[in-house]
């Protein structure tokens, strides 16, 4: 099964960097992480039973990547533009950005694109010297992301009331009484 992955800033494609075979880098394999149940808090209710609500830990992830191009110059560009993407997951974490970096993920057979946001990723390049000079670089992609993941599109949903007869997708007064 095919897949294409991408580093995503915001909603728009404009400053995609794929991580599949036409892309900068190559991806070897995608391990993808499960999260963990951190911790399970119980909320006592009025009747004596409790409730139960489980809180799940962020998801580190370590992508091997192997980064290839016509010539070393080139090498060292591809290892830039994706040193500079990730600059911007650390900037969006400390909330200097309103766009979010996102690891977007499209099955093949799949109509919906999937993201997970990253809170914090780094880029180490193997240092065996002779790689760059061969025109590639090995390089591990440490990510740590939201434990979930969302569908890209944001989807419509028609709300309608008992005094109107026409639903409507855009805003929507509801009043509780």
């Amino acid at each position: 099964m095919a897949v294409d992955i991408r580093l995503r800033v915001g909603d728009t494609s404009a400053q995609d960097v794929s991580l599949t075979s036409s892309g900068v880098a190559v991806l070897e394999n995608y391990p993808m992480g499960t999260p963990e149940l951190e911790q399970t808090a119980i909320q006592f209710l009025g009747d004596g039973g409790g409730l139960s609500v489980p809180s799940w830990s962020n998801v580190t992830e370590t992508i091997p990547l192997h980064i290839s191009a016509a010539s070393d110059e080139l090498v060292a560009d591809k290892i830039r533009a994706i040193e500079r993407i990730l600059d911007l997951a650390r900037q969006g974490s400390l909330g200097h950005l309103d766009d979010r970096l996102y690891l977007r993920l499209q099955f093949d057979h799949d109509t919906e694109a999937w993201r997970s946001q990253i809170l914090a990723a780094r880029l180490e390049v193997a240092t065996v010297s002779n790689q760059i000079w061969r025109n590639f670089a090995r390089a591990d992609l440490i990510i740590t992301r939201r434990y979930y993941w969302e569908t890209e599109a944001m989807k419509s949903v028609a709300v309608s009331s008992g005094t109107t007869t026409t639903a409507t997708t855009g805003y929507a007064t509801v009043y509780n009484s």
